[in-house]
């Protein structure tokens, strides 16, 4: 009873002083979804985290990273990662920096939180290898891939990974003689000339399969549009893709799966599919 008495008293005093009661033990992961990084130093999470106490809560944050039904149980990585405070009630979005190891293809991790006594919360992150994009050498039958941009966001992307490129913005689809052109920017937010994109019925009609990307723009146009859809043209096809379909194109590993099965679909195009009738993609 004296105990109880005295916490009781030091509460008082604290809220006759104005000074916040900081708590522990309610804070809590409350959302952060699955997400997708490539395997590397400081690839960049997002969560919310939540006080849904009545007093204001701050604690010293540390993580443990873990493969998702691994054998070895020691963590992959473990350290701490930042104090947080937060009012009662208040959800809060924050980022983090984590380092990933390098895999050969997707791989689950788990990513522990915890108050250095209690566990706060955890969430699963999808590790991918960052050389997806040589798929792109195949589908281009190793040959360079048409690049047909302004801004050289691809053409940068594309090299940097080693992957061949043409650059058409000279002399545009009618003497590329490759098997696979891209035209349009993720990062673009304006459409190509007329006298660019004119040439893409006949580049396709010839057996090139070309990824045109739409920019954001398009969709500001009060319809409902697809992602992407597939036009076939002669031998070949046109895939046209929403911008935004391809966000964040360097760093996310969704969108090079998206982009990838975009340039599968243009160099062989097939008739739709119903689901479970063929292999489905990862995207």
């Amino acid at each position: 009873m004296k105990i109880r008495a005295s916490l009781w008293h030091f509460l008082q005093c604290l809220i006759a002083t104005g000074i916040p009661y900081v708590g522990h033990g309610q804070l809590q992961l409350h959302e952060a979804g699955n997400q997708a990084v490539f395997s590397g130093e400081d690839r960049t999470l997002r969560m919310e985290w939540q006080n849904p106490g009545p007093t204001e809560v701050a604690a010293d944050i540390r993580f443990k990273l873990c493969q998702a039904g691994g054998l070895i149980t020691a963590p992959v990585s473990e350290g701490a990662w930042k104090k947080l405070r937060i009012l009662p009630g208040q959800t809060v979005l924050e980022t983090g920096s984590f380092d990933f190891p390098s895999v050969r293809g997707r791989t689950a991790f788990i990513l522990k939180f915890y108050d250095g006594v209690n566990d706060i919360g955890a969430m699963q992150v999808q590790v991918y290898p960052t050389n997806l994009l040589n798929e792109l050498k195949m589908l281009a039958a190793d040959r360079p891939v048409g690049v047909l941009e302004e801004n050289n966001m691809l053409k940068t992307l594309l090299n940097f990974r080693n992957i061949e490129t043409a650059d058409l913005l000279e002399n545009g689809l009618s003497h590329f003689e490759g098997k696979l052109a891209m035209v349009g920017s993720p990062g673009s937010t304006n459409a190509l000339p007329n006298h660019y994109t004119s040439k893409i019925p006949e580049a396709a009609m010839k057996g090139m399969g070309v990824v045109w990307i739409q920019p954001e723009r398009s969709r500001r146009t009060g319809t409902i549009q697809p992602s992407f859809y597939v036009v076939p043209r002669g031998r070949g096809a046109v895939v046209v893709v929403q911008q935004d379909f391809l966000s964040d194109l360097e760093n996310n590993p969704i969108s090079q799966l998206r982009l990838i099965e975009c340039c599968r679909l243009a160099v062989k195009s097939e008739a739709p599919h119903l689901p479970g009738t063929r292999q489905e993609s990862e995207y």
